[in-house]
């Protein structure tokens, strides 16, 4: 079994705060400004989702372990919509479409994985 791994993070209102990262983070929202505890955050690795190499979206986990709304205690997928406008034929559409529907089944199989998560984060 490896040991966790720990982070030391400064904030503005409690100074330098250590704390235990689950398995899935791979970072912090800001590591280098200092922030309030409240809004300190595990964030894991950022998946893309493009159609044509444009950004249509990026998800990531994330968690907010000090957060005064208990839910946001939860492991959850933040998922951030890029701005894109396009207009598309029909063959564009359907590739549209396609693009959509195997991140969808991605984005299933994370939400299916996210209880799990939350118990390996032990909250």
């Amino acid at each position: 079994m490896t040991t966790p791994r720990t982070v030391t993070v400064r904030t503005i209102d409690q100074g330098d705060v250590t704390m235990t990262c689950p398995p899935w983070c791979d970072g912090h929202a800001d590591d280098t400004l200092p922030v309030h505890l409240v809004d300190v955050a595990h964030v894991g690795r950022h998946q893309e989702i493009k159609l044509r190499g444009v950004l249509l979206w990026t998800t990531a986990l994330v968690q907010y372990p000090y957060a005064t709304d208990d839910a946001r205690h939860d492991v959850r997928v933040y998922a951030e919509q890029d701005w894109h406008a396009d207009s598309y034929t029909a063959a564009g559409l359907v590739e549209l479409a396609d693009t959509l529907a195997v991140h969808a089944e991605r984005l299933r199989t994370l939400a299916d994985r996210l209880p799990e998560l939350q118990e390996e984060t032990g909250q």
